[in-house]
């Protein structure tokens, strides 16, 4: 099995500083910042990652939104460092959704360094770091962020997700995790049975000020760039030859009915490309009472009754060979593509209500009306679960040992 830790160190991370002479700044109004706004607001980092892609030939940098650093960075110049010599070359801008990037028509090499050149902002020196599109190579990838979760639940995810839909490689982005270390994040994954290649990225970035819903601050969370980030590098740093991907969160497990998996009906996609529905997963009550530590998916078998009740925003499975490297993946869909179009009824995702540490809001017991999920409990079974079971003891063996071992 493969594996593959991508420290902090090994970004090629570029940073603003007091030497240069602008920042990103906020687009909330001043009126509507909180008292914690600006430290949760990312100013300083210009790119998360600057790597060379071969398949089109182009240097990438992917960083948040630019903002007030689009027209300043769009008018300046761009010269690639080599050897003590510089060279002009052409580059062009663009802000997706909450990321930015710079796209240098230049072949380089890892540790190569690319100067932006401003009048407004002054000279900024990026160094290249490496691509890793080779690791998943013809892969079925699952990628994920986590932060708030309990390493048990991560290999119970992956566990499940490589036998009932034949996943074979795991790439999570570990931003800040308390609870453990990238290091025994990917120890654990490596007793996964049926995983081919996992790879890890600390990704030690803001997350960004939350939204506002209500009251005279009210205002959309504009300035979330970590998750959407982790997603774009996911995306162009090392999923571009995968087989295959499925982005879902930690508490949620995909289901389709039957045998098929959801890499199979996202090839059968005239684009390679399926959406899907979650409802909410139920336990009894007395599941809140545990500690998180000792709560499991499989502890969980009622769902929200229909659609009507608690459901949850899509997700969805791509081909990424078979859509243009110009379209953004985001937390929810491929904006670019009708929801509609690729909506697919038969598949959808259990969102598990009790698998969290209430880091955000409390997430209590469902209230609705609830059924017994039978096709989750079917999936169970091919896992090896049943509702007062863990994962597999293979997928489990050694864990307590991984956490006792944290330095």
């Amino acid at each position: 099995m493969k594996l593959l830790l991508v420290k902090e160190d090994d970004l090629a991370t570029t940073r603003l500083t007091a030497d240069h002479r602008m920042v990103r700044e906020p687009r909330r109004p001043v009126e509507k910042l909180d008292e914690k706004y600006h430290d949760r607001f990312d100013s300083d980092t210009l790119f998360y990652d600057a790597f060379y892609d071969e398949t089109r030939g182009e240097t990438i940098c992917i960083g948040p939104s630019l903002w007030n650093l689009y027209d300043p960075m769009r008018s300046g110049t761009c010269l690639l460092e080599t050897a003590g010599n510089k060279s002009p070359v052409p580059f062009y801008i663009a802000d997706k959704i909450r990321v930015g990037t710079a796209t240098v028509l230049a072949k380089t090499s890892p540790g190569d360094t690319l100067l932006f050149e401003s009048q407004e902002i002054g000279t900024v020196r990026i160094k290249v770091g490496e691509s890793r599109n080779g690791f998943f190579t013809d892969l079925r990838v699952m990628q994920t962020m986590v932060r708030y979760d309990q390493l048990q639940w991560i290999v119970d995810w992956a566990a499940f997700h490589a036998r009932v839909h034949k996943v074979n490689g795991i790439l999570i982005y570990n931003h800040r995790s308390a609870n453990f270390t990238s290091e025994q994040l990917l120890e654990a994954l490596s007793a996964v049975e049926g995983l081919e290649a996992a790879a890890v990225v600390d990704w030690n970035f803001k997350r960004g000020p939350r939204g506002v819903v209500k009251g005279p601050l009210r205002w959309g969370p504009d300035a979330k760039f970590c998750q959407h980030g982790g997603i774009e590098h996911a995306r162009q740093n090392f999923l571009r030859n995968a087989e295959a991907v499925l982005l879902c969160d930690v508490d949620e497990l995909v289901i389709c009915g039957g045998d098929r998996t959801v890499f199979e009906l996202a090839h059968e996609s005239s684009y390679g490309y399926v959406q899907f529905d979650g409802l909410y997963v139920n336990g009894p009550k007395s599941l809140w009472d545990l500690p998180c530590a000792e709560r499991r998916h499989s502890q969980a078998t009622t769902r929200a009754k229909s659609s009507e009740y608690f459901c949850c925003p899509r997700k969805y499975a791509v081909i990424p060979k078979r859509l243009s490297p110009d379209l953004q993946w985001t937390i929810h869909d491929v904006p670019g593509l009708p929801a509609e179009k690729f909506y697919l009824p038969r598949i959808q995702f259990r969102h598990f209500r009790h698998l969290n540490e209430n880091w955000l809001a409390p997430r209590g017991w469902l209230e609705g009306p609830c059924i017994e999920d039978n096709i989750l409990a079917r999936d169970y079974q091919k896992v090896g679960w049943s509702n007062d079971a863990t994962a597999s003891e293979a997928a489990t063996a050694g864990l307590d040992q991984i956490v006792s071992r944290r330095a």
